[in-house]
């Protein structure tokens, strides 16, 4: 199965999210970004402050795309039968995870854990639109 490649970026200066970033981006103002100044060395002359994320090639369960930075709520769906980079704690009750890539695990992770099961979440927002969302 092939896996589509996307990425977003979250503008922290303006606070907005910009989606399909690949193919860059153009400002109503006239200013046009490539891929490369999402992903670059800042320009020092830019007031923009770039986090770029990349879609996970995974679909909520409403169809809605996972991307890094993506806050995904899981409700009461019995013992978690996923793999872990942390130790282990309840898990057997509704909880809101933040979406991110894990060196240790290789792949994207919820909160350090890697759901196995088809049964999978609903993306609710972002860190960066909903912060509150992860306190929850």
């Amino acid at each position: 199965m092939k896996r589509e490649i996307k990425f977003r970026a979250w503008d922290k200066a303006d606070k907005m999210m910009y989606y399909d970033i690949i193919y860059g981006i153009e400002f109503e103002d006239g200013s046009k970004y490539d891929f490369c100044n999402f992903i670059g060395e800042k320009d020092p002359s830019d007031y923009h402050e770039w986090v770029s994320m990349q879609y996970t090639g995974i679909k909520d369960k409403n169809g809605r795309e996972i991307y890094e930075g993506g806050v995904l709520h899981y409700g009461y769906y019995g013992k978690w039968d996923g793999v872990s980079e942390e130790p282990e704690e309840d898990l057997d009750r509704p909880m809101n995870f933040e979406v991110r890539w894990s060196e240790a695990v290789g792949g994207f992770v919820a909160n350090g854990y890697v759901r196995t099961s088809s049964n999978l979440g609903e993306v609710i927002g972002n860190i960066y639109e909903d912060p509150e969302l992860l306190k929850k």
